[in-house]
């Protein structure tokens, strides 16, 4: 089916995507043969396409694409909790592989997520969204250009590499009720947070950060947060290095 305007800009990003992806992947499986060199080079490539082009495809569909489909009524709570926690993990990996770009495993885990998350946007994702635009039969505009940001998509800090050096991800999506409070609790890791739906506040050590759709942030281990719901709740993922 051919591909609403108002989406193509986004599908036409994620054929970059799928090549890095490809490629990364069979890099990574070439190095368990001991092709060092091809690992290396694609890594370098992988993380060139993040900085200039993946960082910024993911924050224009946190901060553009999904509040104008909202606006549609387009978009379902699992639907923008899982682009939540997989661009959020996907950061964590880029990370990683930054930190060390010669792990293969870290590597072929990345090339995975990346494709798996491409195509589950393509085949499911971006194709629900159209049929309900147009069952609705409502006119919709290309994001980049009509859509006003809800939200500043801050860039992932990225968190002490002693814990990202090994293991897997934990990530939690997380419901918050109108007026209510998670209490006061000093983490014992870094954790990563993006907010996917509603409103609310961020108290760590005693300094206020609103939260907002389409936020992402890192809160450092040592550090003591409390997060309060605003008026029409709060939807949140959070991250961390499994034990």
């Amino acid at each position: 089916m051919r591909r609403a305007e108002w989406l193509i800009p986004y599908s036409h990003d994620h054929q970059h995507g799928l090549a890095q992806a490809l490629r990364l992947g069979r890099a990574a499986e070439a190095d368990e043969v001991d092709d060092e060199q091809a690992l290396e080079t694609a890594v370098a490539d992988v993380l060139a396409f993040f900085r200039v082009e993946l960082s910024s495809h993911m924050r224009r569909e946190e901060v553009e694409l999904l509040p104008l489909a909202a606006r549609h009524g387009c978009t379902t709570d699992d639907e923008v909790a899982r682009m939540a926690s997989e661009h959020l993990r996907l950061r964590v990996l880029q990370a990683r592989l930054v930190d060390n770009p010669t792990n293969a495993a870290v590597a072929a885990e990345l090339a995975t997520l990346l494709h798996d998350h491409i195509r589950w946007e393509e085949r499911e994702l971006f194709q629900a969204w159209q049929d309900r635009v147009e069952q609705l039969d409502v006119e919709a505009t290309v994001a980049i250009a009509a859509a006003e940001p809800l939200a500043v998509c801050t860039p992932l800090q990225k968190p002490g590499s002693a814990r990202l050096a090994a293991g897997s991800m934990n990530a939690t999506n997380v419901r918050v009720a109108a007026g209510c409070e998670l209490p006061a609790a000093q983490l014992d890791r870094d954790v990563a947070l993006v907010v996917t739906g509603g409103a609310g506040v961020l108290v760590a050590d005693d300094v206020d950060q609103a939260l907002a759709p389409g936020l992402s942030l890192i809160m450092r281990a040592g550090s003591t947060r409390s997060i309060r719901a605003g008026a029409d709740g709060l939807q949140l993922t959070t991250a961390h290095v499994r034990r």
